[in-house]
C-alpha cells in the first residue's frame, strides 16, 4: 500500500484543513498542466451557446446536429478543465468554490424531475464527454496536481447523479487503479452509492434471462470494486504518524458507508451450483471481529458495517440467513454501550463539570443505528421462511432503543447489562451466514 502523504490527505479526505493550508503544498509558477483555455470560456458564452446547453439539460429543447454535439463538448471542458488553472482559479478559494458551484448548478437542475423526463438524450450526449474530460483531469500527476485532482475528485458524486452507466465505469475504473490515490478514491467510492441499491441475482428464476443476467454483471463489478477497496489490508510501521492511520481508518469507513447503499447480503449466493459472488456481508461480519483487518478497524468503522447489515434488504428466495448479522449488530450495540457510558462520565456526568468534549458523535450515531434497526425489522418481518429472525430483531430493539434513545439526549439512563442479557440470546446455533455456503470475507492485498 503506498504511504500517505500526510496534511494534504487528510484535508482532502474529510476537507478539514483549510484552503490556506492546501495552497503552499503546491506553490509553483504558471499552468504547468493547465488544460482548456480562456477562448473556450469565451465560445460558450457566446451565441446564446449556455443558453442553449441550459435548455437542453433542462429538456426544454432535445439536442441535434453537429452544433448540439459541438455545445456539449464546450460545456465539458469549460466545466471540468477551469479546475486545472492554478493562475487564475485555484489561488482564489471563492473562484474555485464557484467553478465547483456551477458544474454543480448544472447537475442540480438536470437532475430535476421534470428535467428527468425530457432531457434524456442530452445526459446520453454529454455523460461519456464529462467522463473524457474528468479522466484528463484525474489522470495528472497528483504530486504537482493536487489541487486539480482532488477538486475534479470532489465532484465525482454529482457527476454520477446523472446515472449514465459510462460514469459508474468510471468510478468503477478509478477504485480499482493502484495508482490513483485514495484522495481521488474516496469520492469514487461516494459516486457509486447513485447506482444503489444493487439486487441480488435469483439464479432460479433469472437464469437465462439476459436482461437480469446482464443487470448482474454490471453490479457485481461495482460491488466488487467497493469490496476489494475495503478489504485493503495496510500494516503500518511503528514510526507511521498515527494521522496517516487515521487518514487510513478514515477512508475504510467511508467506503464501508458507500458500500451499506448497496443492499444486498451478496450479488450471487448459490447454493445449488456452490457460487458465492460480491459477497458483501461477510465484510460487514469481519469488520465486526477483531483481528480480521489492519490496521484495526475502530468503532466508528464497526458502527458502518452494522449500519451495513442492519440495511440488507432480506430477498424470500435469497439463502442469506440473518440471525447471524442481527447476533452481531446486538453485539455491536453492547459495545457502543460501554464506550458510549464510559465517555459519558468525562464529558457529562451526573452532578460533574464537563471535562471533554465526547470521543465520538454519539447523538449522530445513535439516530442512525435506530434508522438502521427500523429498517432491519422491516426488512424480515415478512419472512414467512425465517420468522425466527424477526423475533430477534424484536427482542433486540427494545434495550436497543434505551440506549440509542438515551445517546440522542445526551444521558444515561438505561440498563447496559440488559442490554447484554438479551443479546446473549440472540446467538445462533449455527453462525452460517448463507445457506449450504461457507464463507470467508476476503482478506485483501
Amino acid at each position: 500500500m503506498r504511504c500517505f502523504s500526510r496534511l494534504w490527505l487528510v484535508a482532502a479526505l474529510g476537507l478539514l484543513l483549510t484552503w490556506a493550508a492546501l495552497v503552499p503544498a503546491q506553490v509553483r509558477p504558471g499552468d504547468a498542466d493547465k488544460l482548456g483555455s480562456k477562448a473556450d470560456v469565451d465560445e460558450f458564452n457566446g451565441n446564446n451557446r449556455r443558453l442553449d446547453f441550459d435548455n437542453y439539460m433542462k429538456g426544454i429543447r432535445t439536442p441535434s446536429g453537429d452544433e448540439a454535439k459541438k455545445v456539449f463538448e464546450l460545456a465539458a471542458r469549460v466545466y471540468v478543465f477551469r479546475l486545472t488553472w492554478f493562475d487564475s482559479i485555484q489561488r482564489s478559494p471563492e473562484l474555485m468554490d464557484k467553478t465547483r458551484g456551477d458544474f454543480k448548478r448544472v447537475i442540480g437542475f438536470a437532475t430535476l424531475p421534470d428535467s428527468v423526463k425530457n432531457n434524456q438524450d442530452a445526459v446520453k450526449l454529454w455523460s461519456p464527454m464529462l467522463v473524457a474530460v474528468f479522466k484528463q483531469v484525474l489522470d495528472l500527476p497528483i504530486e504537482k496536481n493536487r489541487l486539480s485532482c482532488l477538486n475534479a475528485a470532489i465532484l465525482l458524486p454529482d457527476l454520477a447523479k446523472l446515472k449514465h452507466p459510462e460514469i459508474a465505469d468510471l468510478l468503477v475504473t478509478l477504485l480499482e487503479d493502484p495508482k490513483k490515490h485514495d484522495a481521488i478514491k474516496i469520492w469514487a467510492a461516494q459516486g457509486l452509492t447513485e447506482f444503489f441499491p444493487a439486487v441480488e441475482f435469483d439464479v432460479v428464476q433469472k437464469k437465462g434471462d439476459k436482461a437480469a443476467e446482464q443487470r448482474k454483471e454490471t453490479e457485481l463489478k461495482r460491488v466488487n470494486a467497493l469490496l476489494k477497496f475495503v478489504t485493503r489490508q495496510w500494516s503500518p510501521d511503528k514510526d507511521t504518524p498515527p494521522r496517516e492511520v487515521d487518514a487510513f481508518r478514515y477512508v475504510r469507513r467511508m467506503a464501508l458507508k458507500a458500500l451499506a447503499d448497496a443492499r444486498v447480503p451478496a450479488i450471487v449466493a448459490d447454493p445449488k451450483g456452490q457460487k458465492l459472488e460480491g459477497a458483501v456481508a461477510p465484510v460487514f461480519l469481519a469488520i465486526l471481529e477483531k483481528g480480521r483487518y489492519s490496521p484495526e478497524p475502530t468503532l466508528a468503522e464497526r458502527i458502518e458495517a452494522a449500519i451495513g447489515i442492519c440495511r440488507i434488504q432480506v430477498s424470500a428466495t435469497s439463502a442469506y440467513q440473518p440471525n447471524e448479522g442481527i447476533y452481531r449488530v446486538g453485539t455491536l450495540l453492547v459495545e457502543v454501550a460501554d464506550r458510549y457510558k464510559n465517555d459519558y462520565n468525562q464529558f457529562g456526568g451526573k452532578g460533574a463539570q464537563v471535562k471533554s468534549v465526547p470521543i465520538l458523535p454519539w447523538k449522530h450515531h445513535a439516530k442512525r443505528l435506530q434508522v438502521a434497526l427500523a429498517e432491519l425489522g422491516d426488512s424480515v418481518k415478512g419472512d414467512v421462511l425465517r420468522t425466527d429472525a424477526a423475533e430477534n430483531v424484536r427482542k433486540l430493539s427494545n434495550p436497543a432503543l434505551q440506549l440509542l434513545g438515551a445517546m440522542q439526549r445526551h444521558e444515561a439512563n438505561f440498563s447496559a447489562k440488559d442490554l447484554a442479557d438479551v443479546v446473549n440470546t440472540l446467538r445462533p446455533k449455527s453462525a452460517e451466514v448463507f445457506k449450504g455456503l461457507s464463507t470467508a470475507a476476503p482478506s485483501g492485498e
